[in-house]
């Protein structure tokens, strides 16, 4: 989950991810977004192995997305039995615009399913990376749960 640059590879509204300055808490990171826009990110959680968090700067110029505020945390958690549970959560705020309202509203509809894919295609890959021989499970995964935040 830390491999930054990939994140681009799992997250289909992103073109590309880079490290700009640091490692670990503090490090600023660049999103370049699929339809152009980008903005960077800044790690204020940071705990090797459990759990990092990006306060991500959406008073960019090139900030695509009508939210005033997003935090995202990203964690893992060991389950009993030797397994564990990924989870992805985001705070957001939209704008008070009618952009920013329906932008909400929307995402309470999308966002589960957009989390939904990113954490199917990140699982497959992690698991892959640990040498499993498990099948992936097609883009609906039953193990996955997501629930929206903030909004």
């Amino acid at each position: 989950m830390t491999d930054h640059e990939a994140y681009a590879h799992y997250a289909d509204n992103l073109a590309g991810v880079e490290i700009l300055e640091g490692d670990g808490l503090g490090m600023v990171r660049r999103c370049l977004a699929a339809d152009g826009g980008k903005w960077t990110e800044t790690a204020d959680i940071w705990e090797p192995g459990n759990r990092y968090g990006f306060e991500i700067d959406t008073g960019a110029a090139e900030y695509p997305y009508p939210l005033d505020s997003l935090k995202a945390i990203w964690a893992v958690e060991p389950d009993e039995g030797g397994s564990s549970t990924v989870s992805i959560e985001f705070a957001a705020v939209p704008t008070e615009t009618v952009k920013g309202k329906l932008f909400g509203l929307m995402g309470r509809f999308v966002f589960p399913k957009v989390l939904d894919d990113i954490l199917g295609r990140w699982k497959d890959e992690m698991e892959h990376r640990a040498g499993s021989s498990r099948v992936p499970d097609p883009p609906n995964n039953d193990d996955i749960h997501v629930a929206a935040m903030g909004a």
